[in-house]
């Protein structure tokens, strides 16, 4: 019965069951039942973590198999890639918070890094930089576009 009235319903031990039953799914219908039956669960406010958590831990290869992940389990190694950009076109509103406004004028050279865009004092925001050298062909409201140089 504690069993059935602790479990959180993720489910995750279904997936990590070595014989393949379905516990998380036994203990909602027990839980169901005994809530029909009126019971109040007394685990609610349990404050102190059961002393079997480190038994209960899932084995995270059994899972990835079990939820046919392992065909992607593989080594990725980062390889470093380099790219050039004639022109990039950066937005002053990337985020949720306030857009940046724009700090550099048509004409303007730019170092990777530099700060082309700035948050207005007291808004929340984040400062907007230039991701290549070169020279600002245009600036508006939305955007700063930059051409390498």
């Amino acid at each position: 019965m504690a069993g059935a009235l602790l479990c959180c319903e993720c489910r995750t031990c279904n997936y990590a069951c070595p014989v393949h039953l379905a516990p998380g799914d036994i203990a909602l219908n027990i839980k169901r039942d005994l809530v029909k039956a009126g019971l109040k669960n007394p685990y609610h406010c349990q404050t102190e973590a059961s002393p079997y958590r480190e038994y209960r831990r899932v084995p995270i290869p059994r899972l990835i198999n079990r939820l046919g992940l392992a065909k992607y389990d593989l080594p990725a190694p980062l390889t470093e890639v380099t790219a050039d950009f004639p022109r990039v076109t950066i937005l002053l509103r990337q985020h949720i918070g306030a857009p940046a406004r724009p700090v550099t004028r048509v004409g303007d050279k730019v170092k990777t890094g530099d700060v082309i865009g700035e948050i207005p004092e007291g808004a929340l925001g984040a400062p907007v930089h230039a991701s290549i050298d070169g020279v600002v062909s245009e600036v508006t409201n939305e955007a700063i576009i930059i051409e390498a140089s």
